[in-house]
C-alpha cells in the first residue's frame, strides 16, 4: 500500500518542481502577486483596460494611468515637448492657439 500524508508541507517538495501549468489558472491579462502592502496569499492583479501601467500608488500595486506624482520635476523639458505643435507668432499674439506651445 502507498501511504499518502494528510497534507503536504514545503519540505515535501523539491525546489522548482511545480510548473506554471501545475501552479494554477490565472485571470486573463494578469500577474500573480500581492496588491496590498501586507503579507498573505498571492492573487491575480488584473490589467482591466488597455493603455495602463503596472504602478504603485498609495501603497497598493495595480494597473492604471500615470499620476502627476510619477513624473519627476524637470523631466518633461521644452526639448522633450518640442515635437508638439508650436504656435506661430500671429497665433501667440492673437491667443488663438490654445492647444499649441508658445515661445517668447
Amino acid at each position: 500500500t502507498l501511504w499518502i500524508p494528510a497534507f503536504i508541507v514545503a519540505a515535501d517538495l523539491a525546489d522548482k518542481i511545480i510548473s506554471n501549468a501545475k501552479l494554477r489558472d490565472s485571470v486573463a491579462l494578469s500577474l500573480i502577486g500581492r496588491a496590498a502592502s501586507s503579507t498573505g496569499s498571492p492573487a491575480d492583479i488584473v490589467a482591466a483596460a488597455n493603455d495602463t501601467f503596472l504602478r504603485r500608488v498609495g501603497d497598493a500595486l495595480g494597473f492604471g494611468q500615470l499620476t502627476i506624482g510619477m513624473v519627476p520635476d524637470s523631466l518633461l523639458t521644452f526639448v522633450k515637448l518640442a515635437s508638439a505643435a508650436i504656435a506661430s507668432q500671429a497665433e501667440a499674439e492673437a491667443g488663438s492657439a490654445t492647444n499649441k506651445l508658445m515661445t517668447p
